[in-house]
């Protein structure tokens, strides 16, 4: 079958779930947003903090693992989304290009890892529930063709593959007796290999000039880019802050669930201030500028979250 008739049917789908399930654009808007920055922000810092330190660090992990997968994707096919086509569709706001859906991808990883790293049955059939409304929920809002959805969640599938068949089972094993600078440059040299995928889909990817959504190319380029941008900033912030604390604290999560949701309160206002503080200070071009400092406007992010919260919270005696 063409693809524009793939795109068509996709368009028939979209306007036939706002039609006739318009009572629940609400939840939709829910369940998406569960993906958005602000949501991850506010979700990684509580699980490293508070509930398991090596849980949150292996989902803050695969998390930017996947994100990056998922821009090299979008960078090599600059695929439309359904509201490049019909304006009228859009209830919400995306820039970046559609194929693989980011949301369904990084639903797909998290979701099911944290399911196959508790191994509780609630926590299936909650992850499941989940899964299915966020995928129905980037169609609902005109953000996806079910293309981009099964795209995203195959996608997902690989990357946890990789992650439990390839580096739980065999790599993670091979590095327990390296030292910490050693795992850290290997950490270094995968992030490499990602960026090198990354430019490489950013030069020869396809891209098709005859459509009606030219236009939106621009835009979406420099999204996409920025999201990679965002994910090596974080992921370089996270290895630094990982090999202090390693070395340095060994924090560990304990206290009662005051001290607990204390240091998350005071970790996650540190945080804000990195974030939004600098974002807000930060230019957004000439690019030349901007992208360097979008990068350590996150690895400072990654770094105050595994190292500098922790040791705030044991000088404090707050870690106990």
């Amino acid at each position: 079958m063409d693809i524009a008739n793939w795109y068509e049917i996709g368009l028939v789908w979209t306007s036939w779930l706002q039609t006739n399930l318009g009572f629940l654009e609400g939840l939709f808007r829910f369940v998406t947003n569960l993906n958005s920055t602000e949501a991850f922000l506010a979700l990684f810092p509580f699980l490293y903090w508070c509930v398991d330190k090596r849980f949150g660090l292996h989902l803050s992990y695969i998390f930017l693992v996947t994100v990056g997968v998922n821009a090299t994707g979008k960078q090599l096919f600059r695929a439309p989304r359904p509201f490049w086509m019909e304006p009228d569709l859009a209830l919400a706001k995306e820039l970046s290009y559609g194929f693989p859906s980011g949301h369904t991808q990084v639903a797909t990883t998290l979701y099911f890892f944290a399911a196959l790293w508790w191994r509780k049955t609630w926590l299936w059939v909650a992850m499941v529930i989940l899964f299915v409304l966020m995928a129905i929920s980037r169609i609902y809002l005109g953000m996806h063709f079910p293309q981009d959805i099964i795209g995203g969640f195959l996608l997902g599938v690989l990357v946890l593959v990789g992650y439990f068949g390839g580096w739980q089972r065999w790599l993670e094993p091979m590095l327990v007796e390296r030292s910490g600078k050693e795992k850290v440059a290997i950490g270094l040299g995968l992030m490499v290999v990602m960026l090198g995928l990354f430019f490489a889909a950013q030069v020869g990817g396809y891209r098709d000039d005859s459509g009606p959504w030219v236009s939106f190319y621009e835009a979406a380029d420099l999204q996409v880019t920025e999201d990679m941008v965002s994910m090596v900033g974080v992921m370089m912030g996270l290895l630094v802050g990982w090999y202090f604390e390693s070395r340095d604290l060994r924090f560990e999560v304990a206290g009662s669930w005051g001290k607990r949701l204390g240091r998350y309160v005071v970790g996650m206002v540190v945080t804000a201030v990195i974030w939004a503080g600098l974002g807000a200070i930060f230019p957004d071009e000439p690019l030349v500028l901007a992208l360097p400092l979008r990068a350590l406007r996150y690895g400072l992010v990654g770094v105050w979250v595994a190292f500098g919260g922790p040791w705030l919270f044991v000088k404090l005696g707050w870690d106990k």
